[in-house]
C-alpha cells in the first residue's frame, strides 16, 4: 500500500477523503477524483491530475464540396419505399434539407413537431436545446413548399402523431437513425475513392 501511495505521489496524485472540497481551491479544475483499489478490496480516494490520462483525439469535421452536396441530396431523393417504414422515403429528402439549410442539430431535426413548422410565416420553431434557448428559424420558400407537400402526404399515413418526422411508433427516430441511412457514407466513400486514385 505504501508503495502504491509513493508511486501515485510521484505522479502528483494526492490522497484525500470523501470530499473534493478538502483539497486546495481550484484543484478540481485540473484534476478529478477517482476511487483506486489499494488492497483487499479497500479503495482510497485520490485527486488525479488529468494530464496523466490519455488525450482524446478528435477528428476534424469533413466539409462537403458543392458537387458532393448535389450527390448527397440526389442520393437522399432515391431512397425507395419501405413497407415496414412507409414514410421513410418521404422523410429522408426533407429532414436532411432542413438540417442542412436551416442549420439544425440532428436531434433538433428529428424531434420537430408538426406545430413547429409554419408554412404561412415560413418558419421553424426550435424548442429548448442543450444551451436552453428557443429560436425561430426562417425557411426558404422552395423548402417550405417541400415541407408542406411532405406534411400532406405524411398525414395520410400517420394522422395522429404530433411529430413532423415520426417513426413507425409515432415517436421521433432514434439517435443513430440518420447515420444508419448511410447516405453520407455513399458520398464520402466516393470522395475517398477519388482521392486514393489521385
Amino acid at each position: 500500500m505504501m508503495l502504491l501511495q509513493r508511486t501515485l505521489s510521484s505522479h502528483g496524485v494526492k490522497k484525500g477523503g470523501g470530499n473534493i472540497g478538502r483539497f486546495p481551491p481550484k484543484a478540481h479544475l485540473s484534476a478529478r477524483a477517482v476511487e483506486i483499489p489499494v488492497c483487499n478490496g479497500i479503495c482510497g480516494r485520490y485527486i488525479v491530475p488529468t494530464d496523466i490520462f490519455p488525450s482524446v483525439h478528435r477528428e476534424m469535421p469533413y466539409i462537403f464540396t458543392n458537387m458532393e452536396l448535389i450527390r448527397f441530396f440526389t442520393e437522399s431523393d432515391r431512397k425507395p419505399y419501405c413497407k415496414t417504414s412507409p414514410c421513410r422515403h418521404l422523410i429522408i429528402p426533407v429532414i436532411y434539407r432542413l438540417i442542412y439549410f436551416c442549420g439544425l442539430r440532428p436531434n433538433e431535426g428529428r424531434e420537430l413537431k408538426r406545430s413547429d413548422f409554419c408554412y404561412k410565416d415560413r418558419t421553424l420553431f426550435i424548442r429548448k436545446n442543450k444551451s436552453h434557448q428557443e429560436r425561430l428559424i426562417p425557411v426558404a420558400g422552395d423548402l417550405a413548399e417541400m415541407c408542406r407537400n411532405y406534411m400532406n402526404k405524411r398525414m395520410e399515413v400517420y394522422p395522429d402523431t404530433e411529430y413532423m418526422f415520426p417513426s413507425t411508433t409515432g415517436k421521433p427516430y432514434q439517435k443513430r437513425w440518420l447515420v444508419d441511412m448511410r447516405i453520407h457514407s455513399a458520398v464520402y466513400g466516393q470522395h475517398k475513392t477519388q482521392k486514393n486514385a489521385m
